[in-house]
């Protein structure tokens, strides 16, 4: 079989390995899609110490595809069904980036349905259902804030976690502000069914109280009527933004990764507000994630931007690492 091997800096090579074998409580999977990450382009462009990928490894954990061989001992899968492998629950931890979605085949150990291996609706195309990782990690974001439809929700970030963190939030019924920096992706949002907030061109809170009105704080004074924010940005700002906008109970998840440390701003104890985090993704979010696109809820599969080949794996992160033209890349592998 040929798969990715991850060797360094710009350097990933497509080699002929053996086929993994299957054990007796394993399923072998081939590999239809396989998306590509933000951590995979960091260690493409970065180094392995910033994606999670070791020197030598296999690489790709965003796949889907359908099993070919079953172990003995398991009863309640069988060869022909198309499913979503988690990373997270079929390799050791800390290593669910190296799973191996850039190759034929992948062997997923002691394999369980609703744990590391998901079954896929017929009707459910690959090229829909390679979304599912990211896809659930937005998913997360909002639902650590346990957010309810009538809320008024925030999103910062407009990145892949960030348009799936909105597309779950319309599947929901809530129409969310997105907050960006630029028009370029505001046709897209718009389309998700998003309120496109500016702020290069307008004033975010000003933008805010027309959408969404006013609030009382705790301690009086008058705010936003904001709910929820999730952080899909990260930037340096979001923190201080958020408690200019929280009245009692508002809720922030942070999903970015920021690059640098933020403070907590002074008010937060005045709002008794609160901050959290949010991490990869649970059972729910996954099942909520596959009826959502199986039943067609938003247009997120339209994040899609490129589809590559194996061989070309190394202009794909070129391309998906420079952020300019594309969204989402994918590698096909049948």
């Amino acid at each position: 079989m040929k798969a990715a091997i991850y060797y360094g800096v710009k350097d990933i090579r497509v080699e002929d390995i053996p086929v993994p074998e299957c054990g007796d409580n394993d399923v072998l999977v081939k590999c239809v899609r396989c998306g590509i990450c933000g951590s995979d382009t960091g260690s493409y462009l970065i180094g392995g110490h910033v994606g999670g990928n070791a020197p030598g490894r296999r690489i790709g954990h965003e796949m889907v595809g359908y099993i070919t061989e079953v172990g003995k001992n398991i009863t309640e899968l069988n060869v022909g069904d198309r499913v979503f492998v988690n990373p997270m629950k079929a390799m050791p931890l800390g290593e669910a980036d190296m799973l191996g979605g850039f190759g034929e085949y992948v062997c997923v150990p002691d394999a369980k349905i609703g744990h590391n291996i998901y079954l896929l609706p017929d009707h459910l195309p690959y090229d829909d259902a390679v979304l599912i990782e990211p896809f659930s990690v937005g998913t997360r974001g909002k639902n650590v804030t346990k957010v309810k439809p009538g809320e008024n929700v925030i999103v910062y970030g407009v990145g892949t976690i960030g348009l799936c963190c909105i597309a779950s939030l319309v599947a929901q019924g809530i129409k969310p502000i997105a907050v960006v920096r630029s028009n370029k992706r505001k046709e897209l949002l718009e389309k998700l069914g998003a309120i496109v907030c500016n702020t290069s061109e307008v004033d975010l809170f000003q933008f805010v109280r027309e959408q969404f009105g006013m609030a009382r704080a705790r301690v009086g004074y008058p705010i936003p009527n904001v709910d929820v924010l999730v952080d899909c940005a990260g930037g340096p700002q979001v923190p201080e933004e958020f408690v200019k906008m929280a009245k009692s109970g508002s809720r922030m998840a942070v999903v970015a990764i920021a690059k640098e440390p933020r403070p907590i701003p002074a008010r937060l104890m005045s709002t008794e507000a609160i901050i959290q985090g949010s991490c990869n993704f649970d059972y729910d979010d996954v099942m909520e994630v596959i009826g959502n696109l199986a039943d067609r809820k938003t247009c997120i599969p339209e994040i899609v931007t490129h589809h590559f080949k194996l061989e070309d794996i190394n202009e794909a992160m070129l391309l998906a690492g420079a952020r300019q033209e594309a969204i989402k890349v994918v590698i096909d592998l049948e």
